[in-house]
């Protein structure tokens, strides 16, 4: 199996964002976020305001089971988790109107 090139911080972006979302209100950002094409505006945000990690592996199985160990100092998860709603306040204001409409749509579409 060739190594492959692993970015680690869109690894732990990922598992908090997920965490993040569950401790939000369902109708505002669960429903917003739960949209794939606003999940990665989302991420992507995140990820352009810090730095990125990389590594080489051979297997999947390599990565870490908890991304949470990446962190360097405890301060680190409060900041990244402070971040991360900072970014989905200006996701969510930059993009309300489409936002809306999928969200509109998303549902029209989950009830037939």
């Amino acid at each position: 199996m060739l190594p492959k090139l692993i970015n680690l911080t869109l690894y732990l972006v990922i598992k908090e964002v997920d965490s993040v979302l569950e401790d939000c209100p369902k109708q505002a950002y669960q429903a917003a976020f739960s949209i794939q094409q606003w999940r990665h505006k989302l991420i992507n945000c995140v990820l352009n305001q810090i730095p990125n990690y990389y590594t080489i592996i051979k297997d999947m199985k390599d990565l870490p089971e908890d991304p949470t160990i990446l962190y360097r100092c405890p301060e680190e998860q409060s900041i990244l988790k402070a971040l991360i709603y900072k970014s989905m306040a200006e996701v969510l204001q930059q993009n309300s109107e489409s936002i809306s409409g999928d969200i509109v749509q998303e549902q029209s579409s989950n009830n037939y």
